[in-house]
């Protein structure tokens, strides 16, 4: 009876492994569109659309942005508590003195959370 159990209560541990790696995946990523050329660290970003990846640590995260499932930067941001969730999708740019628009924060409709890519952390 042992050996019948076994393998089924293994099988039960990899769907259930599986499904909780899926949805911690799900949570940690969200698509963003730059309507222009983006300064985003040291990395340009042409206008398109990209998936944010990134993964936490505290008030700080680590984002990667992928075009193609490849990805094209990653730079730190500051996780940022907003009083009221955001209404939409949005990109706040910010112009450098070089007329370059640079990435200042990622907001998403619906979420407390957005991210804020400026030096200063603020």
């Amino acid at each position: 009876m042992n050996k019948v159990i076994s393998p089924i209560v293994a099988a039960i541990a990899v769907v259930l492994l599986t499904t909780v790696a899926v949805l911690a995946r799900d949570k940690n990523h969200h698509n963003v569109t730059f309507p222009e050329t983006m300064q985003i660290g040291t990395s340009r970003l042409a206008p398109g659309e990209y998936t944010m990846e990134w993964s936490e640590s505290g008030s700080t995260a680590q984002v990667t942005f992928l075009q193609h499932g490849k990805s094209v930067a990653q730079v730190p941001a500051k996780v940022v508590n907003l009083d009221h969730s955001a209404a939409s999708d949005s990109v706040t740019m910010k112009a450098e003195a070089d007329n370059t628009e640079a990435l200042e924060e990622v907001q998403f409709g619906g979420h407390k959370e957005a991210f804020s890519f400026s030096e200063s952390g603020e």
